[in-house]
Formats: structure tokens, sequence, C-alpha cells
């Protein structure tokens, strides 16, 4: 599997090569995978970027973090993590001192993923690759998330 990045400046970007095509799963990996990569460079949009920890050596696996407050007054956490590799993940998530209230119940995670790498939609199956949201169940400061082969998740806790 192969696919380049190149920045040509700091707002364009293509995602080019053969595996890629122009509207498949794998393109929009590359894509999420660099925009994460970004987002410690985004000072100024109202959240903040946390310190977030990958124990692991595997390079298929990237992810960041960002709190801010909502409306209510209340901190909101979301965390965002690219799958790169071909097989399922079991990431243990632990958040201490974000001050997240206690009832987590309204938590929801969305996943962007499909059983083949080069699936993209078209004009007739434009819902080939959708994100599929969900709430999490027994969302907790300590829990596990599993990650899907070839996925793009979003977990966000209020």
């Amino acid at each position: 599997m192969g696919f380049t990045i190149f920045e040509a400046s700091v707002s364009d970007y293509a995602v080019t090569g053969n595996d890629a095509g122009t509207r498949s799963l794998l393109a929009a990996l590359a894509d999420t995978r660099l925009l994460i990569g970004l987002k410690g460079n985004r000072e100024s949009n109202g959240a903040t970027l946390l310190d977030a920890k990958l124990q692991t050596n595997s390079s298929t696996l990237v992810a960041s973090a960002i709190t801010w407050q909502n409306s209510d007054g209340e901190t909101c956490l979301e965390i965002k993590i690219v799958n790169f590799g071909n097989s399922k993940v079991n990431l243990k998530v632990s958040i201490d001192g974000l001050g997240l209230s206690s009832q987590l119940s309204e938590s929801t995670k969305t996943v962007l993923t499909s059983s083949n790498l080069m699936d993209e939609n078209s004009f007739t199956d434009p819902k080939k690759v959708v994100p599929a949201q969900t709430l999490v169940e027994n969302a907790d400061k300590d829990m596990d998330v599993e990650l899907s082969p070839y996925s793009y998740q979003t977990v966000k806790f209020v």
C-alpha cells in the first residue's frame, strides 16, 4: 500500500498515488492523519489541544484530543483516532483531571470505515462509505475502545 501526502502550502495539500484514488477510504484516512497532525498548530480555535499519549510502538495509530467549554459551561472532550493498520486494535482510554461531568451518558462515537479500503462514494452509491454515530456504551473515565482496521473514530465526552 502506498500513498503520498504533498504539502504545497499551509492551506493546500493533496493525497496522491495509485492506491489513493480520488474519494476512497484510503484517501480519507490519509487526509485525517495529516489534519490530526496539523491540529497541534491551530491555537486560535477556542479549544485546548491536550497532550494525549499513545502508549504503543505501533506506527499505524495517530490520535489527538481537545477540550472546550460548551454553551452550558461544561467541559467537553473529543478524542480523534486513525487506525491505519489492517487489524483491529483494542485501546484503553484513561481520562484524568479534566473536570468532566460524572454523567457521561450523552457521549457519542462516530466511526468511518468500510470492508474495502478502496471503497468510495459515487453518484450511483453515495452512501457506500459513511460515518456511523452511536452512543458510547459504558462511557467512563477509564474505558476500552475498539478500533476497526482502516478506520477513523471520534469519541465526544460531554
